[in-house]
């Protein structure tokens, strides 16, 4: 497993998948999902977008999956194990490209759940263009990775906007 990793249980009592978010991460999410179009960005091996995809609408999931070796062949294989592969769109391809085209074609989602890339120019791209694409947003890793508190307190400041922490989740609302 990989180091900073866990084992996630989607489903109660079900397999588990290797994610990156905790289990009580992955229960928040799911419930934060229910009912909802949701758009993630960084699906990874697909912990997180299982827990949302069991219970959300749909699932739109973009990661470049260069990264992590065999991650997209892992997602698809555990989409298919939970028998949520037909609520999942996955899009193989950085939000550095798709987040800009889903504007343009005035996609609009219920949620939208950033863990991708935690570099700077990264967390603020895709902070920048979240709030075009869904009024409720949650950032993973705050408070984990030096480079997203920062950024995101810059543009989200609390003063401001609704904000609830949960882990390393941070929600805001718009």
């Amino acid at each position: 497993m990989r180091e900073g990793w866990a084992h996630i249980h989607p489903l109660p009592g079900g397999p588990p998948v290797e994610a990156g978010i905790s289990q009580e991460e992955a229960d928040y999410l799911q419930e934060m999902a229910r009912g909802k179009r949701v758009l993630e960005v960084g699906s990874a091996f697909g912990g997180s977008t299982i827990a949302m995809a069991l219970h959300a609408a749909e699932v739109v999931a973009i990661d470049p999956h260069q990264a992590i070796p065999e991650s997209l062949p892992t997602l698809l294989a555990n989409l298919r194990v939970f028998g949520v592969e037909d609520r999942v769109r996955v899009v193989a391809g950085s939000s550095h490209d798709q987040l800009p085209l889903l504007i343009q074609a005035g996609e609009r989602f219920d949620l939208v759940y950033i863990d991708g890339d935690h570099a700077a120019a990264a967390v603020l791209q895709d902070a920048k263009e979240a709030p075009y694409l869904a009024n409720l947003l949650i950032f993973h890793d705050y408070g984990s990775e030096p480079e997203v508190a920062p950024i995101l307190d810059q543009l989200f400041p609390a003063a401001i906007f609704g904000r609830e922490l949960h882990g390393y989740l941070l929600t805001i609302r718009l």
